[in-house]
This record gives structure tokens, sequence and C-alpha cells, in this order.
């Protein structure tokens, strides 16, 4: 995932997405899974996957980023920026 980009909310998110957003290592999502520490589920195939607004509410100490304040602007401003970088990949993928 490219620096620019936040995963879009409309889907749960990955290990990768989760750590990029968080700024922090892959294993450190999977304990923070592990340990109850960030809500989580693995799916058929054994991988974690993350709803959205909980790991906004580990980044906010579970209370909900007000609409309006700079982290609420980062975070629209951080999507916008993923979904045109989604974009971008998959017109380089069509283009091989």
């Amino acid at each position: 995932m490219e620096r620019s980009e936040t995963p879009p909310d409309s889907r749960p998110w990955t290990v990768p997405e989760v750590a990029w957003f968080l700024q922090h290592d892959p294993d450190t999502v999977r304990r923070y899974a592990r340990e109850g520490r960030l809500a989580g589920w693995k799916n058929p195939a054994g991988q974690w996957r993350f709803e959205p607004a909980d790991v906004r509410a580990l980044l906010t100490d579970g209370k909900p980023i007000p609409s309006g304040s700079a982290q609420s602007d980062r975070a629209e401003a951080i999507a916008a920026h993923v979904q045109a970088a989604r974009a971008q990949l998959r017109l380089l993928r069509r283009a091989r």
C-alpha cells in the first residue's frame, strides 16, 4: 500500500492496512488482535480482518473522532488518497 493512501471504510481492513494506518509493524497489529486490544476476526483463510471504526477507536483510546477535527479531516484526506491510488494501481495492472 502506498504511503499516501488509507484503506476505504467500505470493507474490513487487512493487517498491512491497519499497520500502515496506525504506523505500527504488522506483527504488532496481530499481537494487539490476539491480546484483545484490537477487535478483529480471522477469515476462513486464517487472515485477520478489522472494522475501520474499531481501528480508529484504538487510535483515539475508544473515543470517537469528532467530525471537523484535525484527525477527522486527516482521515478523510487519507481515504481520498487511498481511493485514487487504488484506481491508479488498477490502471497499471491493466496496462501490463
